[in-house]
């Protein structure tokens, strides 16, 4: 009985991690993008992490003006609000903070693959999918509307794609390397040795 009852916690602690890392997947993304642009000596994670805290300033923003209420279900659950949202703005609900923060990542990187033309599906893919969990798992904890999902994508694209033009803006007067996907990172060439010769092949970074 008693080793019945270990694997049934096991197993709830496991499928419980799940939904905690997609909640917590804007933060996995920020140190992510900050570490890898530290060790790639470029300015790519930090310019990201400046766009995610402007994110975060109009969405409470957004909160404010439309004072839409939170659902009831979501008082006094700190899982609804465990990051990103103002004090003051604990009671109201659309735009979905975690929502917002992963539209925002997505349109900000996969912007530039449509500009510059070299077309990557994973992260498209990934993000969708995504931002698809992560307004499942909000919504079935009662954190949020449909309201609330759809205004934190529409409102994390604009700010994601007016957040790159500026960005790019500024890798083009610089000739800086200051965006992902860039056109130094589509030609880039993967090289590995033949018995006779190196052959290389272009790459999307």
């Amino acid at each position: 009985m008693a080793d019945t009852q270990d694997k049934i916690s096991t197993f709830l602690g496991i499928t419980q991690v799940i939904p905690f890392s997609i909640l917590m997947s804007p933060l996995f993304i920020a140190s992510y993008l900050l570490i890898s642009s530290f060790f790639n000596k470029n300015l790519k994670g930090l310019l990201y992490l400046i766009g995610m805290v402007i994110a975060i300033f109009f969405g409470n923003v957004a909160k404010q003006t439309l004072q839409i209420p939170a659902p009831l279900s979501s008082h006094g659950n700190t899982v609804c609000n465990m990051f990103f949202t103002f004090e003051n703005n604990r009671a109201l609900s659309a735009p979905d903070m975690n929502v917002l923060l992963i539209s925002y990542s997505m349109f900000y990187i996969i912007t530039n693959m449509f500009v510059n033309g070299n077309v990557n599906l994973w992260p498209i893919v990934l993000f969708s999918l995504l931002i698809g969990m992560t307004a499942f798992y909000k919504y079935n904890l009662g954190c949020c509307t449909s309201v609330d999902i759809v205004s934190g994508v529409l409102l994390g694209l604009i700010i994601g794609i007016i957040y790159f033009f500026i960005i790019k803006s500024i890798n083009d007067s610089t000739k800086e390397n200051l965006l992902y996907f860039g056109k130094e990172s589509a030609v880039q060439e993967k090289c590995k040795k033949t018995q006779t010769k190196f052959v290389c092949k272009p790459r999307v970074v």
